[in-house]
């Protein structure tokens, strides 16, 4: 069943860490020398601290390594859904501006908001990370499994609450899917991000989420949430079925983090950033680090990321038209 939305600027609020001093970094690269031949920045469409910026910090730390010595500065541009963070690196059309965020910018923003951009306005010069989307339930919810759930709800319609997020997020895409292929009526409460959800889940305000592993960390280490089903083709988690082997077929989404740049990028520019992102995907400390916080690390090449971005822009494009309500 199609579920309604809220279309307004509705995002992840809250500032990001204090910028470098203007001197050390150089206004103008010099085109005389190879690139890059000053630091790099990386604009993070959310808060501080979420799993997005986190892994976006992780791969600064080790930038260096892998282009030459510049560094990647991490800068948030939060709120608005994304739109406004994602636009930045479109608007200021300059090679030494990257983003980091998701593949939802161009599988579902564009569709829905007015955002100023289309995927035309950007190079996507690779894939990092596999997000893991799935149901998640308290330990002590009397669903068992997915069934249950769907069970209940059919039997209890427009009682169930659950969350997405923010609005018009990448989950919120796919649990539309996913409600419109059960049938089942759950009213769905945004939250200005999704830790934020998971935190009102696990004190009672909600019956279930769907959401990114990576925003239960601690949780799925401890117990204390259980993961009904994960929305790949494949089990992402031991004992977890997939939602096909739960018995919806044409509900499996795979939703992958991106570096990404403004349109118009040089060759240069382009094969040494997609070299050194997949040094860093490389780098043992790097997934070390990265599996802790239950990232699923997985590079992807230039070539392949957008085309697979744009192959999932279409999917999405039909999703929305089908089950979103305006």
């Amino acid at each position: 069943r199609a579920r309604a939305i809220c279309l307004a600027a509705c995002g992840q609020s809250g500032s990001g860490p204090t910028p470098a001093p203007s001197s050390s970094i150089p206004a103008v690269s010099d085109p005389a020398q190879p690139y890059p031949n000053k630091p790099v920045k990386c604009i993070v469409p959310f808060t501080a601290g979420g799993g997005t910026d986190v892994i976006a910090r992780m791969m600064g730390s080790l930038f260096p390594n892998y282009i030459g010595g510049q560094s990647l500065i991490v800068e948030n541009q939060a709120g608005g859904a994304s739109v406004p963070g994602t636009l930045a690196v479109a608007t200021e059309a300059d090679e030494y501006t990257l983003g980091y965020s998701w593949q939802a910018a161009w599988t579902l923003r564009q569709f829905i908001l007015d955002t100023g951009y289309t995927m035309d306005d950007f190079t996507i010069i690779c894939g990092v990370e596999l997000q893991h989307n799935g149901i998640y339930v308290p330990a002590d919810s009397p669903f068992q499994t997915l069934q249950d759930l769907v069970d209940y709800a059919k039997a209890h319609p427009g009682e169930l609450t659950y969350s997405t997020g923010p609005a018009a997020s990448y989950q919120e895409l796919v649990a539309n899917a996913f409600i419109d292929a059960s049938d089942i009526d759950a009213y769905n409460i945004p939250y200005e991000g999704a830790r934020q959800a998971a935190l009102g889940m696990l004190a009672g305000d909600l019956d279930f989420t769907l959401l990114q592993a990576t925003t239960y960390t601690s949780e799925l280490s401890d117990g204390s949430v259980r993961m009904l089903c994960n929305f790949e083709d494949e089990t992402y988690k031991e004992g977890v079925p997939t939602i096909a082997e739960c018995g919806y077929e044409g509900v499996t989404f795979v939703h992958r983090g991106v570096v990404y740049g403004p349109a118009n990028m040089s060759e240069e520019a382009i094969t040494k950033l997609e070299a050194a992102f997949k040094g860093i995907c490389e780098d043992e400390t790097f997934l070390k680090l990265a599996g802790n916080s239950q990232a699923d690390i997985l590079f992807i090449g230039h070539e392949e990321i957008t085309a697979a971005t744009k192959a999932d822009a279409e999917t999405g494009k039909a999703v929305i038209e089908a089950t979103w309500k305006f």
